[in-house]
This record gives structure tokens, sequence and C-alpha cells, in this order.
């Protein structure tokens, strides 16, 4: 079981976020498309839709090295390309974006770590406050809530609507 923190973030609101992670000490994105070398796919910047690897990425603090696990596709179009295959006590924290869905909804994101590692948790809790401190508590169901950055819970307020 791991910790995680629900939201949901419009475009401004995944800048700022993105700002402040990529502040914190020698933090790299990494994200999980197809290559055909098993090697670390460090990215400058989030991948934009509709590129490969846009939905989800790792962010990755240097200061707690671990060895990368690799698989190699066996069937399909990516056939012997590699995969990045993180496991469960890697010290990553998965990022997965918020969606603006065709329909209108705003889909939750999240991240996610299953890291036990005391420094790391520090890490991550440094990251999870920052949202909890400044994006707004939106309580749809019971026993659950998630946090709406300013600028999608203004657009909730003017009648978005909010879906897990």
């Amino acid at each position: 079981m791991g910790r995680q923190v629900s939201f949901w973030m419009l475009e401004q609101d995944e800048e700022e976020f993105v700002r402040f992670v990529l502040s914190t000490s020698y933090v790299v994105v990494i994200s999980d498309r197809y290559l055909p070398e098993p090697t670390l796919d460090i990215v400058p910047e989030l991948p934009r839709p509709p590129e490969p690897g846009w939905w989800s990425v790792y962010f990755w603090s240097q200061n707690f090295p671990f060895e990368p696990k690799w698989v190699q596709v066996q069937e399909g179009p990516e056939k012997g390309l590699y995969a990045f295959a993180p496991r469960i006590e890697d010290p990553l924290i998965e990022f997965t974006r918020s969606v603006l869905r065709d329909s209108g909804e705003l889909k939750q994101g999240r991240i996610w770590t299953g890291c036990r590692d005391k420094a790391f948790l520090k890490w991550y809790e440094r990251i999870a406050r920052w949202i909890r401190r400044r994006f707004t508590r939106v309580q749809e169901w019971e026993a659950w809530a998630a946090y709406a950055g300013p600028q999608a819970y203004a657009w909730y307020q003017a009648g978005g609507k909010l879906v897990r």
C-alpha cells in the first residue's frame, strides 16, 4: 500500500505544481515511453497530448538512487522496444495528470508512491503538503476527498464537473 494525494488541476495549476516539484533538489521527470534501448527517458518538460507518455510520468529526486527495471515488449507495434517498469519500492513519485474529457468533465489526477524509505517520504510529504496547503479540499464523496487547484476550483465553482 502506498501514499497518494488526489487532485484536479487545469493547465495553470499544473504548471505551478510542476515548477515547484522541479525546484526541489535534483529532480527530473521520467517518461515511460517505449525506447529502443533500456535507458531512462529523462525529459526536460512534461509531454503534451497526444505525445506518447503524456498522461503519466515519474518525478525522481536523484538524491535517492535506484536500479531501473526494464521489460522488452514481445509483441505488437512496439515489439523489441523497452518499457520502463518501476517497482513499488522505487523512490519515485508517479504523477498522473488530470484530464479534461471531451464530455467536459475534469478527471482527477494523483501523486503516488509505494516507497517506504524515511528520507524519501520526507521529500514526498513536502510535495503532498504543497498540494494540501495551496489547493482547495473538495469533498464530493463520503469519506473521500481530493484537492482542486485554484484554476480548477474556479472552473468547478462556475459549474464544471469534477469526476474520479
